[in-house]
């Protein structure tokens, strides 16, 4: 949970950024069609290497 973590302000961020993703892509249910959905997987993956780098690195003390 981001209100636990010991950097809530980055978890925050990491669901803001998945928000923003979810929201310009050229899908059925997107509010602004911005970015194809080929570039949209490219981020997809981009998005979830950051995940588990973030998860890694902010858990060492």
């Amino acid at each position: 949970m981001s209100a636990q973590s010991d950097h809530p302000f980055v978890t925050a961020a990491f669901g803001f950024a998945l928000l923003i993703n979810v929201a310009v892509v050229d899908g059925p249910f997107s509010a602004y069609k911005i970015i194809s959905r080929k570039i949209h997987r490219i981020i997809d993956w981009v998005y979830v290497a950051a995940l588990v780098a973030g998860a890694v690195t902010l858990d060492i003390d």
